[in-house]
């Protein structure tokens, strides 16, 4: 393999921290609807913080099924891009919000029916009541995400990110004048507890749902799709969307499910327990945020660079994005690992919680250098038309090894939440390791389809 030079390397990691930024920027402040729903909740007390992680973690089970459906959107209008070809992606981008509006509906549907499951899942009773408060007020929430996410696909491949960011900003406004509102009864409003941060829960994906369409359908040249028009459905295409989307989604709940089984685990173990991971959790999926943002600017120009088969530009991308995955890795390590009390202390009062946060928000700040890789690994290997092999890895290190690994040192050496903490970054570990070696077996198979210019 030839290395690109020095020169290019820095234009494209100048170019990938451009388009990235506002992607990070969204995610970061999308992310911190949660942290400010667990702050309040830790006000409430220890019983609604268990609550609210557990909550959390319930719902966005169906979240995950009314956005992972449509994953496969973005690296396709990606390599359509890629290809010049933009009437090809608007209509894919409308047959693409048709799906997501079937999906959002059969979600909703299966929420509800999970809700009525609630009192079988072994929670302390006071739990249990809150838990259900909560899903039963966020439960519009769930289709509001899937159109969010289709229109999304469309700004993140366009480098249009700052759109995603003031649509983020209009949902922390209502965030947080719902949640000190609703929640903690500020403003002349009602005190609901629970159910008012999962009222504004389901307020808040209304509102971006709806505003991020406004922009796209009102928005100027540059950000409103080529030809843009509505279209009848089409099953076809609708069925595409889904089967590329199906491996992807797959590997998304296999993660999505590790964290939600470990959540549901640990509120098994004390409300202490989980009231201290909820806190970990939070934090580590904060400083998660980045790479995440920026594996979305991964998958936009890795397709592209797909979509118009060049080898070089390819490789040249691949590589940068390896390489800023690493920085902000390293940076959030640090962060976490040396302001860990701090960290805790913002979320709670109680000494025995705070304490056993920050002990978990060691593994945390070490969860970070795995995870930032892996969701990395997987963006290029998404971009490049690759996710079943993925999706097998993915499942194998968070299943067979994460969570395995996690109840075994529980049950037997009763560790509780520090156990499945090493679960998490010992499954983790292992996918970054399998999805490298993954990575150079494609390349070498992209290589072999391409034209390369001597």
């Amino acid at each position: 393999m030839t290395l690109p030079n020095p020169h290019r390397i820095k234009l494209e990691f100048k170019r990938l921290t451009l388009h990235g930024l506002p992607l990070v920027g969204a995610q970061v402040l999308g992310f911190s609807a949660a942290i400010v729903d667990s702050f309040v909740a830790g006000k409430l007390g220890p019983t609604e913080l268990a609550a609210g992680g557990t909550g959390g973690a319930l719902l966005f089970i169906f979240q995950v099924i009314s956005f992972g459906m449509v994953a496969g959107l973005a690296p396709w209008l990606g390599q359509l891009l890629g290809q010049r070809r933009p009437e090809a992606a608007t209509a894919l981008l409308v047959q693409g919000h048709w799906f997501a509006l079937l999906l959002g509906a059969v979600a909703l549907s299966g929420h509800l029916l999970m809700i009525g499951f609630v009192d079988q899942m072994g929670f302390e009773p006071a739990v249990t009541y809150e838990v259900k408060r909560y899903l039963w007020a966020a439960s519009l929430a769930i289709p509001f995400s899937a159109m969010l996410s289709a229109t999304k696909a469309w700004f993140e491949v366009s480098a249009n990110g700052m759109i995603v960011v003031y649509v983020q900003l209009i949902g922390i406004a209502v965030n947080l004048f719902g949640n000190f509102g609703l929640g903690l009864g500020m403003f002349g409003l009602p005190k609901m507890g629970m159910a008012g941060i999962g009222l504004t829960t389901a307020l808040v994906h209304a509102a971006m749902a709806i505003s991020i369409l406004w922009f796209m359908i009102r928005g100027g040249k540059k950000i409103r799709p080529k030809a843009l028009s509505i279209a009848a459905p089409q099953l076809i295409t609708m069925l595409q969307i889904g089967r590329r989307s199906l491996p992807i989604f797959t590997n998304i709940m296999f993660e999505t499910s590790m964290f939600i089984a470990t959540a549901l685990l640990i509120a098994r173990v004390s409300t202490i327990d989980a009231a201290a991971h909820t806190i970990a959790a939070n934090v580590s999926a904060l400083c998660f945020m980045i790479p995440l943002g920026l594996s979305q600017a991964v998958v936009a120009r890795v397709a592209l660079a797909h979509g118009r088969q060049i080898y070089s530009l390819l490789i040249r991308r691949i590589q940068v994005s390896i390489l800023a995955a690493l920085v902000v890795a390293t940076a959030t390590c640090l962060l976490i690992a040396l302001a860990r009390y701090e960290m805790a202390s913002i979320f709670t009062d109680s000494e025995e919680v705070r304490e056993l946060a920050a002990i978990l928000l060691i593994f945390a700040a070490l969860f970070q250098l795995s995870d930032s890789v892996q969701v990395t690994l997987n963006a290029i290997l998404r971009a490049l038309n690759d996710t079943t092999v993925p999706m097998l890895i993915s499942g194998f290190g968070y299943w067979a090894i994460g969570v395995a690994l996690g109840a075994l040192l529980d049950k037997t050496y009763q560790m509780g939440a520090q156990g499945y903490w090493i679960g998490l970054l010992s499954g983790l570990t292992m996918a970054a390791v399998l999805l490298t070696v993954r990575l150079v077996f494609t390349l070498r198979q992209t290589r072999k389809n391409y034209e390369i210019p001597g």
